[in-house]
């Protein structure tokens, strides 16, 4: 299998992607170590499962998430609080 986006051991790097979709805010969702170079490259992070530890070791910020429903939520209160 091949991906447009493939770098070193990442099938798709998205941090690529990301940087191809510019937008004025950028989210990560994840759950585990794929998703750690974009969960550190964007400025809001929802982890749940091990993506959460790799998070604090890195000293990263990030809100815990369980399903869609929690995001959603999570978001909604961020922009209301920022309107």
């Amino acid at each position: 299998m091949n991906s447009g986006f493939e770098e070193g051991t990442e099938l798709v790097a998205k941090v690529q992607v990301m940087a191809r979709h510019p937008a004025e805010e950028q989210i990560a969702i994840g759950d585990s170590v794929t998703d750690l170079k974009m969960a550190l490259h964007a400025p809001i992070v929802f982890a749940r499962d091990r993506l959460i530890q790799y998070m604090e070791e890195h000293n990263k910020p990030y809100m815990r998430w369980n399903d869609f429903f929690d995001i959603r939520e999570q978001l909604q209160r961020r922009w209301r609080d920022t309107a």
